[in-house]
């Protein structure tokens, strides 16, 4: 068996350490434990700092760290709070409620439910209204977070609340209806109460995606989460002095103030960047070296195009990795774009992976080794917001460019114009839902047709893998905020999903489902904006067993022809 000075010794790195009086005591230049015995020797270095050599050890070579430590000053360093692992729970939350005190705070706005819901006239819209009060009423009347979860999830995944921050933290936890969906007030639930704060407590704890309705500052905390995500993978990724080393610390120590400033848990944050940067490094080539990292945010379209052969509208790079072997070759000659363009007559914007298959092959030889990846951070990593473009979506999507002018027009009837000046609030929400309606119809009516040939299903295949960036060789990296895990997929994870298709309709969305209970779906909405024009969002819903409140949906046409064959 080993002596203790052996085992000791053992354990003791092989090259000349800090001196730390927390660890090591001193007497003279001999270095003692606690219990007296000789274990090193303490000397300075040629710079005057304190070092320890340990007893029979050699010098060993330099061993590079996978990730860079902090410059080391003359005062001991602090040592920064351990971080707890990923367990796949939520690691803060908010109390349960008492259920006598969720019930009370219900009860309070009860009275103005039903007077707003008395004054609605919309059908639909009171429908819903009717609906949202049935299940907020099974809400408090349920006994168990099961049935709790059951509702909430109902309601958020149908865009029927919204809330106010995502902090456990927070002075308040607010719920929110959708107006435009509902008729009732957003604020009808009141300004924070045991009802409230019991439905947000199950958002968090269940993992449930809900929209986000807060403060400037909050929706800023929102914004620069992601931008630190980037910057802080790319800067752990990049080897110092690298071409773009400098670069990736002053942007990533700018989004770090920034994110600190507004709230955010850095040292978590920084965690996670931590396990993601290590998932990617797992992806280069064995015996391959990382020589450079670069963020993709903030260089415009033509230049992505142009230097890394990348469409924005199809490829979701939000940072890239350089590695060597294969070494790069700058005499390639790689065609611009330009001449790419003349070559397919097509924009690059308009341009498939197929089409830019060629001309990759030409860029990776010109850079060496490239690892794209698409960085997402959220709350819930099964509501992944895969698509936030234009209204374009019939040429885009669907294979008929004539859609285009039908779809563009609903958005620019003057009858839809929420922003119009001096309208009330009330006429600006019901002027969103009238035009979310018209647009979605529209959509339906071709995507439902669709659906039902075989050339159809392969169209919402291609659209399917046009929202996820299939064919541009980008990985995902998905972190999840509450529980701090993180996850790497590659290119191909997304985009071989289980058919048929089957198109199913809500009040203002549609749900593309891969079986009968939408566990596994991709969801089209049309978000509004304050400013601009409004953007078709496109959202996965991944997995949950998520219920919606959708009906299976035959067009107008379809039925008329239906009906007429008999």
């Amino acid at each position: 068996m080993a002596t203790y000075r052996e085992i000791l010794e053992s354990i003791l790195i092989e090259k000349p350490v800090p001196y730390n009086p927390n660890i090591h005591t001193k007497s003279g230049n001999a270095v003692l434990d606690k219990k007296g015995n000789k274990i090193g020797s303490y000397s300075k270095n040629k710079a005057g700092k304190a070092v320890v050599k340990p007893l029979k050890a050699k010098p060993d070579k330099e061993k590079s760290s996978p990730e860079k430590e902090p410059e080391k000053t003359k005062s001991s360093p602090k040592k920064e709070p351990e971080v707890s692992k990923p367990t796949g729970k939520v690691r803060e939350t908010v109390p349960k409620q008492k259920e006598e005190n969720v019930r009370k705070g219900y009860e309070k706005v009860q009275p103005s439910i039903n007077n707003q819901i008395s004054k609605i006239d919309d059908p639909k819209t009171k429908e819903t209204a009717e609906d949202v009060q049935n299940r907020m009423e099974q809400f408090i009347n349920a006994e168990t977070d099961e049935e709790k979860e059951e509702i909430v999830r109902y309601l958020a995944d149908n865009n029927l609340i919204q809330t106010n921050t995502e902090d456990p933290k927070a002075s308040k936890h607010k719920i929110y209806f959708d107006t435009v969906l509902t008729g009732l007030d957003r604020k009808t639930l009141g300004d924070g109460n045991a009802t409230t704060r019991e439905m947000w407590r199950i958002l968090h704890e269940k993992q449930i995606s809900v929209p986000f309705r807060g403060s400037a500052a909050d929706r800023a905390l929102a914004d620069m989460s992601g931008k630190h995500n980037e910057s802080g993978m790319v800067l752990l990724l990049c080897p110092e002095g690298s071409p773009s080393y400098d670069e990736a610390r002053e942007i990533h120590e700018g989004n770090k103030k920034s994110y600190s400033g507004l709230g955010g848990n850095e040292r978590e944050a920084h965690q996670r960047n931590i396990d993601m940067a290590n998932e990617i490094k797992k992806t280069i080539p064995e015996g391959a070296k990382i020589n450079d990292a670069k963020n993709t945010g903030g260089i415009g379209a033509d230049q992505l195009g142009e230097l890394y052969n990348i469409n924005n509208k199809i490829d979701a790079t939000d940072l890239i990795v350089f590695y060597q072997p294969p070494n790069p070759d700058p005499s390639v000659e790689v065609p611009s774009i330009k001449e790419l363009e003349k070559k397919l007559n097509k924009k690059l914007k308009d341009m498939t992976p197929e089409d830019l298959a060629e001309r990759d092959e030409l860029v990776k030889k010109r850079y060496g080794g490239m690892r794209k990846v698409s960085a997402k951070t959220y709350s819930d990593p099964t509501n992944i917001t895969v698509k936030n473009s234009g209204v374009r979506a019939g040429s885009e999507y669907l294979n008929d460019s004539d859609m285009d002018e039908k779809l563009v027009s609903i958005t620019k009837n003057p009858e839809y114009n929420y922003q119009e000046e001096g309208i009330s609030k009330e006429e600006s929400n019901e002027r969103k839902k009238a035009m979310k309606r018209d647009y979605m119809a529209t959509m339906e009516d071709k995507m439902v047709d669709m659906a039902k040939t075989d050339e159809g299903q392969k169209q919402l295949l291609d659209m399917w893998r046009k929202a996820h960036g299939c064919g541009s060789g980008v990985y995902t990296s998905v972190s999840n905020k509450k529980t701090g895990e993180s996850v790497l997929h590659d290119p191909d994870f997304y985009c071989n999903p289980k058919m048929p298709f089957t198109v199913n309709k809500n009040d203002t969305s549609i749900t593309i489902s891969l079986d009968d209970n939408g566990e596994d779906a991709l969801q089209l909405d049309l978000k509004t904006e304050a400013t601009g024009p409004p953007k078709l969002l496109m959202r996965h819903l991944v997995g949950k067993g998520k219920k919606k409140k959708t009906e299976q949906y035959e067009s107008f046409a379809s039925a008329y022809r239906r009906v007429k064959s008999v």
